[in-house]
């Protein structure tokens, strides 16, 4: 249910069933509605905790895999484009997921866009991999975790 149909004072019925449509109540939650639309930014908006806490507990895995990756592709082939990558990309995930772990609004939106940015990077790195020729396991594995952690990213953007 979205914030705006929820009565206030931790009510957490429907304003319609609940009867609460009074004067005031519509005009509050008119000015909520008008302030969303209109991105201001002292507004806050409601993110789902249960999508943000996956969005960041997905962040930090999936950073760890790519940190992790990069090492193993530098250690196996001594490849020093993939060391890069993978500890920056890596670390940018981690930052994006322990952003989230805070939980302050500035701090859902920095992680947020920090993990999309991070997610699409890996995803135009990869997915034109797999597209183009026969790939590697590993390749089409980081393929489809950023595919998805994109998707993760853009419901937690929403909030549907």
């Amino acid at each position: 249910m979205p914030y705006f149909l929820r009565a206030s004072k931790g009510d957490s019925k429907n304003l319609f069933t609940a009867g609460k449509f009074r004067p005031q109540t519509i005009r509050l939650h008119t000015v909520r509605i008008a302030k969303h639309l209109l991105g201001d930014t002292s507004f806050r908006f409601a993110y789902d905790p249960y999508v943000i806490q996956a969005t960041e507990i997905y962040y930090i895995v999936f950073g760890a895999l790519t940190l992790l990756g990069g090492i193993v592709a530098y250690a196996r082939v001594k490849s020093l484009p993939s060391l890069l990558l993978g500890v920056l990309l890596g670390i940018a995930l981690i930052g994006a997921g322990l952003l989230l772990f805070n939980g302050q609004t500035n701090n859902l939106k920095v992680g947020l866009i920090l993990g999309l940015l991070a997610t699409a990077g890996l995803a135009g790195l990869f997915i034109p991999k797999v597209m183009i020729n026969r790939a590697a396991p590993h390749v089409i594995l980081m393929a489809v975790l950023s595919a998805i952690g994109m998707v993760l990213t853009l419901i937690a953007f929403t909030g549907k």
